[in-house]
């Protein structure tokens, strides 16, 4: 599935498309196929979540189409979903950032983490202190420290992203642990 970038505009997508800043739904103003009504809800959710469009023919994710909306341009970079539910299309929950900020607002670890918590890990070879904690900033690593469990590894990290990476701290943080 391609997804298109930059072809639409403002003007167009306000005419065929509604959108509630509130709820962050789109609703058709003017049918642009036979399967669709005006009034009716604008869209199909992907597997991972994210909401895609379908305007002449071409392909948008919703949130973008929600920017393009408000502002009347698409996006320098990408969209970021502040509370982390790619489904929540609220303008208020949308920020435009450049792609590493994005991947700084993941509150899930990598896939190959063990641990289930972003920048800690357990070093089964330490007898002592085996939880390490580390972040990256600018694509450099920054050692945090080793830990005797993974409450005192996760407020070191935590805090570190807090002091490097404000924006990508969310108001009420929910810990893993």
């Amino acid at each position: 599935m391609k997804i298109a970038r930059n072809i639409l505009t403002a003007n167009r997508l306000r005419e065929v498309l509604s959108y509630d800043l509130e709820s962050g739904v789109f609703t058709w103003l003017v049918p642009l196929s036979n399967r669709v009504k005006v009034g009716d809800f604008a869209g199909a959710f992907r597997p991972d979540g994210y909401l895609v469009i379908r305007v002449d023919g071409s392909l948008y994710h919703a949130g973008r189409l929600a920017w393009l909306f408000v502002t009347g341009q698409f996006s320098v970079g990408q969209i970021d979903h502040k509370d982390q539910n790619p489904s929540n299309n609220k303008f208020a929950n949308l920020r435009d950032v450049p792609q590493r900020v994005n991947l700084l607002n993941k509150s899930n670890a990598n896939c190959t983490s063990k641990t289930g918590i972003r920048g800690v890990n357990f070093d089964r070879r330490r007898k002592t202190n085996p939880w390490r904690a580390r972040i990256f900033v600018d694509g450099k690593e920054i050692f945090l420290g080793c830990f005797p469990d993974a409450k005192s590894a996760l407020f070191a990290r935590l805090t570190a992203q807090k002091k490097y990476h404000p924006t990508n701290f969310p108001d009420e943080w929910k810990p893993y642990v």
